[in-house]
């Protein structure tokens, strides 16, 4: 476990993960990783976004027409078959 936890050591410095890692802690730790790579790390961007639509009030064309924007912020899937 040691060898696995220090292979990770900068990714979980960036994350705030600074607490001793142990096998009874570490689906904690991985579960904060999670939360810190999916969600905070991206935040900042989201918020800047926002920040330069609202510039424009474009955001809130967005918030009052969703429909109307929903083709050039969101792509149909196209369903995979192998």
């Amino acid at each position: 476990m040691d060898e696995a936890v220090m292979s990770t050591v900068n990714l979980l410095s960036l994350a705030g993960c600074l607490k001793n890692i142990t096998l009874q802690n570490k689906n904690d730790v991985v579960q904060d990783l999670i939360n810190w790579y999916v969600l905070q790390r991206t935040r900042t961007l989201f918020e800047r976004l926002q920040e330069g639509l609202s510039s424009l009030s474009v955001m809130d064309s967005m918030k009052a027409h969703p429909e109307t924007f929903k083709p050039i912020f969101c792509q149909e899937t196209e369903k995979l078959t192998a």
